[in-house]
């Protein structure tokens, strides 16, 4: 995996929730999916019938950051100092989806994958 999670910030705060993610190894982000989940158990998750965000392709470097906002806004970037990205995205979500300590975000990496015709 080329991403790492670092945290999911200000849970349940409408428009400030949102999960962090590190750039470990260039990448290129519509690989990369979101699973709103949950710990039913200390070492395990779920998703149940919870929502995906699928990134849009943005392709990002080793030292860039990802900020993933739950509600509504527009995708932006800021340039650091030492270089690197931060970019910013924005679920367009009605309501906050971390609110509880048991909630979490599953990051996956989904190289290969396929869809049922358009229509069928």
């Amino acid at each position: 995996m080329r991403l790492q999670v670092i945290r999911i910030a200000d849970r349940g705060v409408p428009n400030q929730e949102r999960l962090h993610l590190s750039v470990i190894q260039d990448a290129t982000l519509a690989s990369y999916v979101v699973l709103l989940s949950r710990y039913p158990t200390p070492t395990g998750v779920t998703s149940g019938n919870l929502p995906a965000f699928w990134f849009p392709t943005t392709l990002v470097r080793a030292g860039d950051q990802i900020v993933l906002f739950s509600g509504s806004g527009n995708a932006s970037t800021v340039k650091n100092a030492n270089g690197s990205t931060t970019y910013f995205f924005h679920w367009g979500l009605k309501s906050t989806v971390w609110n509880q300590s048991a909630d979490c975000a599953v990051v996956i990496e989904a190289a290969d994958w396929a869809a049922s015709p358009q229509g069928g």
